[in-house]
């Protein structure tokens, strides 16, 4: 069972889609088969509107902040708005036990223009927000891809350049003695080894003063 149910976590979502589906679109169908002789176009709408409405959200929760993103809402209110109104008349026409026709024929005739401007007006509304959905999804990706590869900190400090210290035989000490720097062409000595130790540090990072060290060291 805890396998079983650790499939479905990670599929919950998922599922719930699929079964709203299953809901849905045999609805579609038989609402949109009162007005096409064809079952595809019940179940093309029906796929449209109800997974359309899931993918703007998934849509709009990975691009939060894309500007474009907040668009997306309108489009899923909209859809909110005119599926239900689509599909209720053929859910009344059904309880009562009369074709879809005879119910609007009951009614007056602007209920009909609306009804029928509402069908197809909403392919067209989910088509534009599927289609800006889609923008705003893979032209991030495309500017992501294009976008030249930022170095690693590692790789960053292998580029740099580096100066090559090579001891070389001490120096003689100045009267009073002291600790000369082994760096080749550096004629700097210090008073102590602690003052010797940053100055040989800063010959490592090129372009630095090495001024602070040696007064802390004469």
């Amino acid at each position: 069972m805890k396998a079983i149910w650790g499939w479905l976590e990670g599929r919950f979502g998922i599922l719930l889609i699929l079964a709203a589906l299953l809901i849905a679109v045999p609805r579609w169908i038989g609402t949109l088969q009162s007005v096409d002789a064809t079952l595809l176009t019940g179940f093309g709408q029906g796929i449209l509107l109800e997974g359309g409405a899931f993918y703007l959200v998934t849509v709009w929760r990975k691009k939060q902040g894309n500007r474009g993103a907040n668009w997306l809402w309108l489009f899923f209110g909209l859809d909110l708005l005119i599926a239900p109104a689509i599909l209720t008349p053929h859910t009344v026409a059904v309880v009562n036990g009369k074709a879809l026709a005879a119910l609007f024929a009951e009614q007056a005739q602007g209920w009909l223009w609306a009804w029928s401007g509402l069908i197809n007006l909403a392919p067209v509304l989910l088509v534009s927000g599927v289609a800006l959905a889609y923008a705003i999804e893979h032209n991030e990706r495309a500017g992501k891809a294009n976008r030249p590869p930022q170095p690693s900190q590692q790789e960053s400090e292998q580029s740099q350049p580096t100066i090559r210290v090579e001891p070389v035989p001490p120096k003689a000490l100045p009267a009073g003695g002291g600790f000369p720097c082994l760096v080749a062409g550096c004629t700097m000595s210090f008073r102590s080894q602690e003052g010797l130790n940053a100055h040989q540090r800063a010959h490592k990072r090129p372009g630095e003063v090495l001024a602070k060290a040696g007064a802390q060291g004469r």
